[in-house]
């Protein structure tokens, strides 16, 4: 994805939503993509290590533009998955 494209699909957002990056350990990648997500802010306990906001289609606090890169690494961490989680003891 070059500048131009990602100006386009940004510029169909609103203009005043968050930007988010889906990120993994500092690496550096292609973009993918850049969509709207539903998420939930000072969701993860685990924020050090994940971040603060996660993903959430049932109950987010505000949508935001996250970009993406080509090759994800690791696993996509969401409100529902940390409830879970906490379901099963480990949080």
């Amino acid at each position: 994805m070059n500048v131009r494209e990602l100006f386009e699909i940004l510029a169909s957002l609103p203009p005043v939503a968050r930007v988010v990056v889906d990120d993994f350990e500092g690496v550096f990648d292609d973009v993918a993509f850049a969509k709207a997500v539903a998420i939930r802010g000072n969701a993860n306990q685990d924020a050090h290590y994940y971040g603060p906001r996660l993903a959430d289609d049932l109950q987010p606090s505000e949508t935001a533009a996250c970009i993406g890169a080509a090759c994800t690494r690791g696993a996509r961490l969401t409100v529902a998955d940390m409830e879970a989680d906490k379901a099963r003891g480990i949080w």
